[in-house]
């Protein structure tokens, strides 16, 4: 007997939950464009006239009806599957439309509640595939448990794991939103405006900018927890839009340690990691919002291989010469750079620090730059292009010499010597 896979259909109220935009925008619109044919209906319905009432009612009954019979092709419209070797999502009325995802070249998978599908107790499966533009596959809505899952069948896995990251303090979420260069500024300019008597309406466009950066870093950090389970990182995750993301270790082309100005008194770190394909963002996945520098340079040597102390460069084979001040007068003391056999590292930066590690192997091309005052000061910088994401590495400020060297080594000819 041929064992044939099964097809499962989403929630019945994912039409309602996808087009939630749609339905308040036209509500908005019914209200104020049509103003007085809409609380004429209302007012029709709310009638003493019973005539009226079922008139009131037959109307919106009729579009009820209409929007559920249209929601309800919809739904039987759109159904995934679930193979050995794949993941295959159908749908569209209309236009239909089937795409499908092999589970080996599966970059990472979440699971995604948005507020308006957490009232109602879904989620949504992400699958990120390595790809170009538009390769990603959102199997949405599930039931939550059902959405859990789905993901650990694609993943193979139904156990909790080592923790890496307890879950993270809400007292550090808030402090690590409030002491962010947004923050900052807003606070200077509030102080300011108040010196020199100016209106505080003339800062508006400035807390407008500044409320959803710290509203991200909230979200981004709230009750944030990471296990290990095999080969791949779960990371939990979210205050209104909950977020399960899974992270395939074998994946990760670079990472990114970075300690701010403002987090120094606290000692606290972000780690960030580019994925290839993942998400078609600059931003990467964050595996630590905000933590200490144990469990920073921990999560780096566990994708890595290598023990890196982002605050002290180990073993630099190039650096940053003393007239490269007249190029990067702030941190040109702290720009190093080092080649191991698998990696390059980079460290800079003089108020806050940062720390970048990439895998050799996944360095897509590299160059020599040499800007005006560095042509007189007979100084270049070795730039690195990697996939998009987080994480950028240059060889910043060296000698003529030296970059040259430091891109002969990483042609693959010879390690440079110390």
């Amino acid at each position: 007997m041929t064992y044939k896979p099964m097809n499962h259909r989403v929630h019945p109220l994912t039409p309602v939950l996808r087009a939630w935009s749609f339905i308040v925008a036209s509500i908005i619109f019914a209200v104020t464009t049509f103003s007085d044919y809409t609380f004429d209906l209302v007012h029709r319905l709310l009638s003493n006239d019973r005539t009226e009432t079922l008139q009131a009612a037959g109307i919106i009954g009729a579009g009820v009806v209409i929007a559920a019979g249209a929601s309800l092709l919809w739904w039987r419209a759109t159904s995934y599957t679930v193979t050995d070797i794949d993941i295959v999502f159908r749908w569209g009325l209309i236009r239909r439309k089937i795409r499908s995802a092999r589970l080996d070249r599966t970059q990472a998978i979440d699971v995604v509640q948005p507020f308006h599908a957490r009232l109602f107790g879904l989620a949504a499966v992400r699958i990120e595939t390595a790809g170009g533009h538009n390769s990603r596959i959102e199997v949405r809505y599930l039931k939550r448990r059902a959405a859990e899952n789905l993901k650990k069948q694609l993943l193979g896995q139904f156990t909790e794991g080592e923790l890496l990251v307890p879950p993270i303090p809400i007292y550090r979420s808030l402090l690590a939103s409030l002491f962010s260069l947004s923050a900052f500024i807003s606070l200077v300019l509030t102080l300011t405006s108040m010196g020199f008597d100016i209106h505080l309406a003339a800062l508006l466009p400035v807390f407008v900018s500044t409320i959803p950066n710290i509203w991200r870093t909230i979200d981004g950090s709230y009750q944030f927890t990471a296990h290990r389970v095999g080969d791949t990182i779960n990371v939990s995750y979210g205050l209104a839009n909950l977020q399960r993301k899974t992270l395939n270790m074998s994946r990760v082309h670079a990472i990114s340690l970075r300690k701010t100005a403002l987090w120094r008194p606290f000692g606290w770190w972000r780690v960030q990691v580019t994925v290839a394909g993942y998400g078609e963002r600059s931003d990467g996945m964050t595996i630590l919002p905000v933590g200490d520098k144990r469990t920073a340079m921990m999560l780096c040597e566990l994708l890595t291989g290598c023990r890196v102390d982002p605050d002290q460069p180990a073993h630099p084979q190039f650096r940053s010469p003393a007239r490269a001040f007249l190029v990067s007068p702030i941190d040109f003391r702290r720009q190093t750079f080092e080649l191991t056999d698998d990696c390059a590292i980079e460290h800079r930066g003089f108020f806050g620090h940062r720390a970048a590690i990439v895998f050799r192997r996944h360095i897509q091309e590299f160059g020599v730059f040499t800007g005006p005052i560095q042509r007189i000061t007979n100084i270049s910088t070795v730039k690195l292009h990697l996939v998009q994401g987080p994480v950028s590495m240059s060889g910043r400020d060296l000698n003529r010499d030296d970059a040259q060297r430091l891109l002969w080594a990483l042609h693959g000819h010879r390690s440079p010597a110390l």
